[in-house]
Order: structure tokens, then sequence, then C-alpha cells
């Protein structure tokens, strides 16, 4: 490095360190070299990111704000949707009577009931009416509390569920419609979030 550039360096060194010129005749050159070292040591190493400190203390709550709108009515929910389940039951041509306490006279009146029908254990549900070569399970009527099956043949391990939809009419067309096939248990459900 030329001795012009080098006292140039070193001057600035010496401004940004002491704040002052220093004269340079009266320091050799493996002081000056020195000098150059420890400012490129200082700047190099005092530019390391620290470690992150500890959390601050947690604020004091906020004012609370003011009251919003009133949001839209929303639809009718499913919450009081049941389902009931009578496992491998035997029946004969004379038909088969269900005590179901949960059928209301306000469920009959305004709301639905759909029946199915499988094979004791079996993985799929049928709807309700079912026929099967002739063989004929269908509900004869319903009344609080009770529901009576018509079949025209006898047999046994068979289960029969029983789901319960209460509501308004709007419920009962909402079920009926393309949102829901009532005839797969399945989509009924998943729909109204029914335990298996």
């Amino acid at each position: 490095m030329e001795k012009s550039v080098l006292n140039t360096v070193l001057n600035r060194i010496s401004q940004l360190i002491f704040g002052e010129n220093i004269n340079l005749k009266l320091i050799n050159p493996l002081t000056s070299c020195t000098l150059l070292l420890l400012f490129a040591t200082l700047t190099f190493t005092s530019c390391t990111e620290a470690e992150p400190g500890p959390a601050g203390p947690i604020g004091q709550t906020g004012i609370r704000g003011e009251k919003g709108d009133t949001g839209e009515k929303g639809e009718t929910g499913s919450a009081n949707v049941t389902s009931f389940t009578f496992s491998k039951i035997s029946f004969t041509n004379a038909g088969k009577v269900f005590e179901l306490p949960a059928l209301t006279a306000e469920i009959l009146e305004k709301g639905l009931v759909v029946a199915y029908i499988r094979v004791s254990g079996g993985a799929t549900w049928y709807p309700l009416p079912y026929e099967y070569f002739g063989s004929k399970i269908n509900i004869l009527s319903m009344a609080p509390g009770q529901i009576t099956l018509s079949i025209n043949y006898t047999g046994d391990g068979v289960d029969f569920r029983f789901v319960l939809i209460p509501g308004t009419t709007n419920v009962v067309m909402r079920s009926m419609s393309a949102a829901i096939d009532l005839t797969n248990y399945s989509a009924v459900k998943e729909y109204y979030n029914l335990p298996d």
C-alpha cells in the first residue's frame, strides 16, 4: 500500500478512535499496521447480531370497544336432530312396533322422521320403504312415542335406525331439498353431524 494512502486511512482511523489527527511521523509502520488491524477488528466484530432479550412485561388491558352491529339471523340449526338404533331385531309378518319416547307430536306435525334398515353389523343402511325380492318393510303408522312397521315376512338379525328431525316446515323442506339425499344415511349422518 502506498504511504500516502496508508497515511490517509490512518488519519481517518485516528479521527474516529481518538477524535483528532495524530502525527503519523511519530508512528512506526508496525504501529500503523496494528492500528489498521485494530480498526478492522472493531468494525467487523461490532456488527454481530445480539441474542434477543427476555420478553417484556404484559401490558395493561385496553379499553373495551364499542358494541358491534347485530348480525343477520342464521338458519335453523340441527342441534336437536337425533337418531335411534335398534339392533338385532327379530320380527314376523305381523309387523313390528318400536317405542320411541323422543318422537313427539311436534316432530310428527312439523318435523320429519326418516327410517333405515341393515343386516346387523353391516355397513350399508337402506332407506324405508325397503323391498328385496318381494320382501317388504315400510312405515305403517307413527304416533307420539311410537313407530309401527309393516313387514310381509319373518326375519331376525336386522338393525333399524330412525332419525328424528324436529323443526318448522322450512327445516323439513331444506332437508328434502338437493342439499341432502335422505335415502343415503351417510349423507344424513354427515349433514346433521350424527354419531355412529
